[in-house]
């Protein structure tokens, strides 16, 4: 197997799997943040450890616990012109701030963002693999800088929880 080349910044893609009150008849509404994303932060995976002492010496002990301490996910998206998936995702934040339940589920806690999928690409555009980050909540949804006199796109930035990542991988090479 050759080694491969180095992994470039601009071979990757995001896509939500829904947006709870994102219109889901119309592909439109997904498009507006699967095609806006201009930047992701992949988030940090730690291990929580502690000291066990046994007979007058202390062991490192790494602990095990799934879904515990995860970062959150930062994404910052390009603004559309009708500023819709701004004001998409701020009226969702802004319902479960105040419990309103968006994807007649019985729950709030199921208004979620079903996965996030990071899809990481060869330099031939291929999906080699990637992330899924799932039931994804919104926790912050950024500030708009609007500066009269200035024409470069506005963007704002959006953080989530999420349950569980999981990684995945595509074969791209024909056997």
């Amino acid at each position: 197997m050759p080694i491969p080349n180095l992994f470039h910044n601009d071979k990757w893609s995001l896509v939500f799997s829904n947006i709870p009150n994102a219109d889901p008849s119309t592909k439109i509404d997904m498009q507006l943040f699967d095609l806006y994303v201009k930047s992701f932060a992949l988030p940090d995976l730690q291990l929580d450890t502690d000291n066990t002492n046994f007979k007058e010496s202390s062991v490192r002990q790494v602990m095990s616990r799934a879904n515990d301490n995860l970062q959150q996910l930062s994404i910052e998206f390009k603004v559309s012109e009708d500023m819709r998936n701004y004001f998409i995702l701020y009226q969702y934040l802004m319902a479960t701030r105040y419990g309103k339940i968006l994807d007649k589920e019985e729950w709030l806690r199921f208004n979620v963002i079903k996965n996030i999928k990071l899809k990481c690409l060869d330099n031939q555009n291929r999906e080699i693999g990637g992330i899924v980050f799932t039931n994804a909540i919104i926790t912050s949804v950024g500030s708009l800088s609007l500066q009269m006199g200035i024409a470069d796109p506005v963007t704002f930035s959006v953080t989530f929880f999420y349950e569980e990542a999981q990684l995945y991988k595509t074969e791209v090479f024909g056997a």
